[in-house]
């Protein structure tokens, strides 16, 4: 017998056969088997790398193994890094467009002040963030070295460049 107050439901006028399994209320038919969720992945701690027995006691201390992680200011430091190039890039534009008609140095000596600072910023982050490496070396797992060092390098290419840029700027003015 047909459900009441669900339409296609058993057989009736909206096409349902008799004796078919009701749809879900409202007319909706029950998901495709492609779209229900997997079964969770059983969750708990991760497996120990070692078990020492405490002498004396049914027990044991469990050593479980810790991933790498790496380091908050060595990533920071190429991030500012890479900002300090694309600034100085900035000051180049500023600084050649507006030579001639003597607004360049000013403009472009502004965003020089900015990439500046960022540069700076890049190169005490990676300072701290190989300090921080060469520290936990063997204790904390902190890795990003090569980051640093990137960030290091980007840091000193963008202030290299705004320096650059600056004196290119002053010296098609005052030609």
């Amino acid at each position: 017998m047909a459900q009441q107050g669900y339409p296609g439901a058993g057989g009736g006028p909206e096409g349902g056969q008799p004796g078919a399994p009701a749809p879900y209320p409202g007319g909706y038919p029950p998901p495709p088997a492609a779209r229900r969720r997997p079964p969770r992945p059983e969750e708990g701690l991760p497996r120990p790398v070692a078990v020492d027995a405490i002498a004396g006691t049914p027990y044991g201390v469990a050593v479980v193994g810790v991933s790498p992680t790496t380091s908050g200011p060595s990533i920071a430091s190429l991030v500012a890094g890479v900002a300090s190039i694309m600034i100085s890039f900035v000051v180049g534009c500023f600084g050649l467009a507006g030579a001639q008609a003597g607004w360049g140095p000013t403009v472009a000596g502004a965003f020089a002040i900015l990439a500046g600072v960022v540069g700076l910023a890049a190169l005490a982050l990676g300072r701290a963030g190989l300090r921080q490496i060469r520290r936990t070396r063997g204790w904390g797992g902190v890795t990003g070295r090569g980051i640093a060092i990137a960030g290091l390098i980007c840091a000193s290419v963008g202030l290299a460049f705004t320096a650059t840029a600056i004196i290119t700027a002053f010296a098609l003015t005052t030609t």
